[in-house]
């Protein structure tokens, strides 16, 4: 399974706020039961691979209504936050099947995108270090104040700088970025 920072870096990138609380109730059944298993528990669209979604359509039309629906319910938030759980799921599995080669190749680029701002201000609209996002919203590209991804990016890069920064410092070398 991918590590909660991976789940939170791919937050910032897709949604420019990082659901630190969806990941951590989904993998909270991970604490008990360590490894593919705790999977069982919370991890609906991840279990439903190969019967609802495989990978050539991974959000089929029927899941965007569902999202739909529940932003006219329930209210934008919630149904971003489905979004999220869903994306998490996704990732998951996708991460499952990568040879470990290929996930330190993978968490190795996201350590420099959480290096690299500006990269994650012009590739992904989310400025971490001013806290606004860009975003289009039904049609509308507008940006948003949010200090709190300012927050949550900086608690987010000392986290990784304090448990992975070594040991993906060859990662980074091998591929040819420069040393953290």
């Amino acid at each position: 399974m991918a590590a909660g920072w991976v789940h939170e870096t791919l937050d910032l990138i897709a949604f420019g706020w990082i659901y630190r609380h969806v990941h951590q109730k989904k993998d909270a059944e991970s604490q008990r039961t360590p490894g593919l298993r705790h999977r069982e528990v919370g991890h609906g669209w991840y279990l439903d691979f190969q019967k609802l979604w495989d990978f050539p359509d991974p959000f089929p039309d029927w899941l965007k209504e569902t999202i739909q629906s529940l932003k006219e319910t329930e209210g934008a938030g919630v149904a971003e936050e489905q979004m999220v759980s869903d994306a998490h799921d996704y990732f998951d599995r996708v991460w499952d099947d990568l040879p470990k080669a290929d996930r330190n190749y993978w968490e190795g680029f996201f350590v420099w995108l959480l290096y690299n701002p500006e990269v994650l201000k012009d590739w992904a609209g989310v400025d971490v270090l001013s806290g606004r996002i860009h975003r289009t919203i039904e049609g509308q590209k507008m940006c948003e104040d949010s200090p709190e991804t300012t927050c949550e990016y900086k608690r987010l890069r000392r986290d990784v700088s304090r448990h992975k920064k070594g040991s993906l410092r060859n990662v980074l070398a091998r591929y040819g970025q420069k040393k953290i």
